[in-house]
């Protein structure tokens, strides 16, 4: 089935990108699918924001380049750029707002119309729509909008387009919920406030570390004890990610991603404007990112694998219990205490696997250890 044309993907651009994977691959890769594309987001640091949730550090030289970089793309493929300030460690103080600003205007009047800030305090001031009147503003996802009652009050604080928490990847009357709101506040006010929901970052769903990941990001390079180098090469990370994904057996079907199935995606695309793509850490998450919008466009009924569709494939999961699976999730919520779902799936299927083989992995396991 080919889908009807609309832009529906916010795409990542990756700092680290080659030059020549930049203009063979991502800048080919826009231009011809820019109607499918709402803008194109990057990593921008002005002061106060020396630093953000992605953790990079990057010196004046690099910085400048990456905005020049960002508006010759915007100019090149007709797609919006979005500059990304998210880092909530910093104070939202009248004296911040005023810094930020001073320093936003130069980026402004080079041709920056979009971007991603932190504070409700600063959007409630009005200072944004009157310095910058042109310049489309979203809140940022680490400041969590999960319901109905969040969302409007996003959308009372002036943001032009509001990124909701991704856990709702699992909540669908959440999602239906905010979506009503937002039909009454454009009916209300005449503002239709787009949502956007995040799709591939491949978190747990609610991560019960996932404030203090994005704090060591924040803090990255500000000379606190073990703050020099990102989250993930840090020690204390290996209690996290690491360790689930080596542990639990089941974790790939815990992680907030979309599932790589049409049907589930076009559902999602019911209630939420925009899918937010992951990828500004490494070219391999952006070209898993520019796979899955291709066969999107391509119209694929199973969509280009981002989260589980290996392990399904390898687990040769039964497909009855894989379909009571997709629909369970749409409104589990991520309550994992109470449901186990997943990990019966999982055990289910390597069960039958193992019978196949007519040998058990620990089987394996002793015998090439023996």
């Amino acid at each position: 089935m080919t889908p009807t044309k609309r832009k529906i993907f916010s795409i990542p651009l990756n700092p680290y990108t080659t030059k020549e994977d930049f203009d063979n691959i991502f800048v080919p890769f826009l231009k011809k699918n820019a109607d499918w594309i709402y803008d194109v987001y990057f990593t921008s640091r002005i002061p106060p924001f020396m630093q953000d949730a992605m953790g990079a550090t990057f010196d004046n030289e690099a910085l400048k380049q990456m905005f020049n970089n960002a508006l010759a793309l915007e100019k090149a493929t007709g797609v919006r750029v979005s500059a990304t300030f998210n880092n909530i460690k910093v104070p939202p103080t009248a004296e911040n707002l005023e810094i930020f600003c001073s320093n936003l205007k130069y980026l402004y009047e080079g041709g920056l119309r979009s971007m991603t800030q932190p504070h409700n305090h600063w959007m409630m001031t009005g200072t944004f729509k009157e310095l910058f009147p042109e310049l489309q503003v979203k809140n940022t996802v680490l400041n969590r909008v999960s319901c109905a009652q969040d969302f409007w009050n996003a959308c009372e604080a002036g943001y032009d387009y509001v990124n909701i928490d991704r856990i709702l990847l699992r909540d669908e009357e959440a999602l239906k919920s905010i979506k009503k709101a937002q039909l009454k506040f454009q009916k209300e006010t005449g503002k239709y406030v787009p949502t956007a929901l995040l799709a591939n970052e491949g978190c747990r769903g609610k991560c019960p570390v996932m404030n203090e990941h994005y704090n060591i990001n924040s803090s990255s390079g500000s000379r606190q004890p073990g703050t020099d180098k990102p989250y993930f090469y840090q020690k204390i990370s290996e209690v996290s990610c690491p360790k689930w994904r080596l542990e639990d057996p089941a974790y790939s079907f815990k992680m907030g991603n979309i599932p790589p199935f049409r049907a589930d995606f076009e559902r999602l695309l019911e209630n939420v404007d925009v899918i937010k793509m992951h990828g500004r850490e490494g070219f391999g998450l952006l070209n898993d990112t520019i796979k899955f919008v291709e066969s999107y466009i391509n119209g694929d009924e199973e969509l280009h694998d981002i989260s589980i569709r290996g392990e399904i494939e390898d687990l040769k999961v039964n497909d009855q219990k894989l379909q009571m699976w997709r629909k369970h999730i749409r409104t589990c919520k991520f309550e994992c205490w109470d449901c186990h779902l997943c990990d019966e799936l999982v055990a289910s299927a390597q069960k039958k696997k193992d019978q196949n083989l007519g040998t058990s992995i620990d089987d394996l396991i002793n015998n090439f250890e023996g």
